[in-house]
């Protein structure tokens, strides 16, 4: 497998790139919902990302993030349902008296 060369934002290998993705998105998301329930992550938090034209690489954690007003309407249930797992999560561990 190749690195994609990411010419701009808008053509050439990250159409690719995203076509990828969005193709693989219920395999994504089945892999990222198993590593969440074996890991304990913080309640709350984002990763800046930079794109340089040929990489991707993450920059910065935010503990404290904003940013729920980039949310989509197709996403809000999905966060919603994220953020009632994750406080189920604490008050169970809470509850065990981890």
């Amino acid at each position: 497998m190749t690195v994609p060369r990411l010419t701009t934002a808008l053509a050439g290998p990250l159409l690719e790139l995203e076509r990828r993705l969005l193709a693989s998105m219920t395999t994504i998301e089945h892999w990222l919902r198993s590593q969440w329930q074996e890991r304990a992550a913080p309640f709350y938090c984002s990763v800046d990302l930079r794109n340089s034209g040929f990489k991707l690489a993450p920059v910065d954690t935010n503990l404290f993030p904003g940013g729920f007003n980039n949310l989509t309407q197709e996403m809000m249930p999905l966060a919603v349902q994220a953020a009632m797992a994750a406080i189920e999560m604490v008050n169970l561990f809470r509850a065990m008296g981890a």
